[in-house]
């Protein structure tokens, strides 16, 4: 494997370097250095339909332009198949904001049609860190067992997810690690 790109804390063992040493130097941004991001005035939804046991079944954005759907710090523990088909206009969605919830598992197809997304944002949750294991001694992630294979296949390839607030990887890089690694040794 190639060397790990470094977050800015330096560790080369950190859940989100998984990735970047696994995609072969894949893209990397710190936080002041994101470009797509949206900026604060375009139009945000939030109006979604949340389960009691945590589940993110569909968000309803009935708005000609909808750029954001802010969903942080809602408990949220599941996002199911289709969550943003109800989307009116999905070809002005930029970003969705997952962040700060208790995500374990999103279903394949939860971001299907979504193929102007830019951002989506999923730092802070558990299905952002690596399953962890040992192999012949070493510290192994063993993936991401919470994320699909072709999870990410219908999004743009060059969309940035963001694992850890700090950065983020090109989408096309994660779906390659999904894809063709079932681990990666960690030093």
């Amino acid at each position: 494997f190639s060397e790990a790109v470094f977050a800015d804390n330096g560790d080369a063992t950190s859940p989100g370097n998984t990735i970047a040493r696994a995609a072969n130097r894949a893209e990397y941004s710190p936080i002041h250095e994101r470009s797509k991001q949206v900026p604060p005035a375009a139009t945000t939804c939030s109006n979604c339909t949340i389960s009691a046991s945590g589940e993110l079944s569909k968000c309803y954005c009935s708005k000609t332009f909808t750029a954001r759907i802010d969903l942080s710090n809602h408990g949220i523990r599941s996002v199911l198949n289709g969550a943003f088909s109800e989307v009116k206009d999905s070809t002005s969605l930029r970003e969705i904001d997952l962040s700060n919830n208790m995500v374990e598992f999103i279903e394949p197809g939860a971001f299907a049609r979504l193929h102007s997304l830019q951002t989506i944002r999923l730092n802070d949750n558990p299905v952002a860190e690596p399953a962890i294991g040992l192999h012949k001694h070493r510290r192994v992630t063993t993936g991401y067992p919470g994320l699909p294979l072709t999870l990410f296949d219908s999004i743009e390839p060059t969309a940035q997810l963001f694992f850890q607030e700090c950065c983020w990887y090109a989408a096309s890089a994660v779906s390659g690690f999904l894809k063709n690694y079932q681990y990666v040794l960690w030093h």
